[in-house]
């Protein structure tokens, strides 16, 4: 199965002291071996943003991200492909679809990987995709029948 991963699963399965991180490093391990993993260029980004900038002694440096970040998703997962004429017709639609704010993100990060041939999105985030993919498989790592939950 093509399965697009949020950034929520990935900053999750890379950084040690997130309250989610055994689940994660767990489920997406399993999938590495058993599917197609694909990202987008924008989620690689808020991984890189969110990592270095967490609070306090959560926070880690642009090396180790840089470290994490290709050694998680460099080496094992596809990166979404993107054609920049695509931005205007994911802006049409936002539009069409009175999307709002942060929101945006989101759209944008389905309508590349749904266009790059997913049938599935990873995310911790479930309630952040239900509406906007209902096309899709919605997967919550840590809800172990999420595989074939809609």
């Amino acid at each position: 199965m093509r399965i697009g991963i949020d950034s929520s699963v990935l900053v999750a399965a890379m950084h040690g002291e997130h309250p989610m991180h055994a689940v994660a490093a767990r489920w997406l391990d399993d999938r590495l071996s058993s599917d197609e993993l694909c990202v987008t260029h924008h989620s690689v980004l808020e991984c890189y943003a969110v990592l270095t900038r967490l609070p306090g002694q959560l926070r880690i440096t642009g090396d180790e991200a840089h470290r994490l970040i290709g050694g998680t998703v460099r080496r094992n997962m596809e990166l979404a492909g993107f054609e920049s004429e695509w931005t205007w017709s994911i802006i049409d639609l936002l539009a069409e679809r009175h999307v709002m704010g942060g929101r945006s993100y989101d759209v944008f990060a389905v309508e590349v990987l749904r266009r790059c041939g997913i049938e599935a999105i990873a995310t911790f985030n479930r309630q952040h995709f239900v509406d906007i993919a209902p096309d899709l498989l919605i997967i919550d790592p840590a809800v172990p029948t999420a595989r074939s939950d809609r």
